[in-house]
């Protein structure tokens, strides 16, 4: 127990990364109305449908609190049935609203999930294949995966997040009804919940964009790895790529502990402080019902709907945790979706025919920072044939390369029949 403890207290200190957390740009969240306004209709009825289920809930305390107080004092039968006749009506109307709710938002969910994914995947087949050099199938497949972290922002779990500020303000109005010096000392320990999670929160921001770049950092070794299989044996090299992967996995193991551990024990330290604030009622109310000022039906009411008081208090104390993994999936494929891919210009010139005349002038070119053609200058004509040699890594399939616009030329000019080769259609050049 103690060593579990140690090993918790080590996690938690080593969280605080000198790295600033990536905040929430309102740029990013404007990429997603596109994709938000073909399922408007949708969206708008599933959310009306999720405020009558929660609008429905209300009346059950109150109802419970006549049966109580007044219907078993009275030993009014007729009225005790008619009362649980309407509960049974209430419960079965929310379970059809929230049937639909949930049916609605599911497909909302899925279709736009969809469509943002094969938008990233058309965008980055777009890319200049300068962009590829560098990434590794495994990583961009991984990174294609993050879509699905933005699922929390097209689900009912958004609009439960909006509806229970409604229901805070309903059952803050009930709870004063009811007894408003109780509800004053229940109000005293809200501000508790907001200094219990701001701790936390920036370890949560940090850790998650962490997990998420070494989930893809390890899918992109595991491919290599399958991909170069052949290599791999030749060489007898599988004790050092399984030791790579090991490496991999124990590093996405750290993070995820350390975001796992912060996440859990910031909820479990929240759900305390709900539980102390309902003994404190329970202690209020109980000297209250002993001195005859406040009745056992009036308590069960007010217990039930503290609950729904601190329910959205907690949900808006840990709104940030809840947020944050969807806010840095938003991020990072808001970053892929700005990438500028090759799209075609209204000005560039496009041929419906090439003669084939070529000619590099004063062409220079690197790849990063690593020089591989340096002044190069040749003329081909149409129909002409030269021979390029070289070893390996000097330069000659990067200039067929530039010829076909795969890669930008650094300096100098690359003519295609006279155009310049920054100036033509690269659909039509290749």
């Amino acid at each position: 127990m103690i060593q579990t403890l140690k090993h918790i207290k080590e996690l938690l200190k080593s969280s605080h990364h000198k790295e600033k957390p990536q905040k929430f740009k309102l740029s990013s969240l404007k990429r997603l109305f596109p994709y938000l306004k073909t399922h408007w209709k949708e969206g708008l009825i599933a959310s009306l449908l999720m405020i009558v289920v929660s609008l429905l809930a209300l009346p059950t305390p109150y109802l419970i609190k006549i049966i109580v107080d007044d219907v078993i004092s009275n030993k009014n039968i007729k009225l005790l049935n008619l009362i649980i006749l309407l509960l049974i009506a209430i419960q079965l109307l929310r379970l059809t609203f929230s049937f639909f709710t949930n049916y609605l938002f599911s497909v909302l969910n899925k279709e736009i999930i969809v469509k943002i994914k094969k938008n990233l995947f058309s965008r980055i087949l777009r890319l200049p294949l300068s962009f590829f050099d560098n990434k590794q199938t495994g990583y961009l497949l991984s990174r294609i995966g993050e879509v699905e972290g933005l699922s929390f922002l097209f689900s009912n779990a958004l609009v439960r997040i909006l509806i229970r500020l409604l229901e805070f303000i309903f059952c803050l109005a009930i709870l004063f009804y009811l007894n408003w010096k109780l509800t004053l000392i229940a109000l005293l320990g809200l501000p508790l919940f907001y200094f219990a999670t701001k701790f936390y929160y920036r370890g949560i921001r940090i850790l998650s964009r962490e997990v998420m770049e070494k989930r893809a950092i390890l899918s992109r070794q595991i491919q290599d790895s399958l991909t170069g299989v052949d290599v791999v044996k030749v060489f007898t090299a599988e004790e050092r790529e399984t030791e790579k992967i090991h490496t991999h996995l124990d590093e996405l193991k750290k993070s995820s502990i350390k975001r796992d551990i912060i996440l859990n024990f910031s909820s479990e330290l929240i759900s305390l402080l709900g539980a102390l604030g309902g003994f404190v009622v329970l202690l209020y109310s109980g000297w209250e019902i002993i001195r005859g000022n406040f009745t056992i039906g009036s308590y069960i009411a007010f217990s039930a709907y503290l609950a729904k008081l601190y329910g959205p208090t907690q949900t808006l104390a840990t709104i940030g945790l809840t947020f944050q993994p969807a806010i840095t999936a938003l991020n990072r494929v808001t970053e892929l979706l700005d990438l500028t891919g090759e799209e075609e210009k209204e000005k560039e010139i496009k041929l419906k025919k090439i003669k084939g005349d070529i000619e590099f002038k004063n062409v220079y070119f690197s790849y990063d920072t690593k020089e591989v053609l340096t002044d190069i200058n040749f003329k081909v004509k149409n129909g002409e044939k030269i021979l390029i040699t070289g070893p390996n890594g000097s330069g000659k399939s990067t200039i067929i390369k530039l010829i076909l616009g795969l890669y930008k030329h650094k300096k100098g000019k690359i003519l295609i029949d006279n155009y310049e080769i920054n100036k033509i259609s690269l659909s039509s050049l290749r």
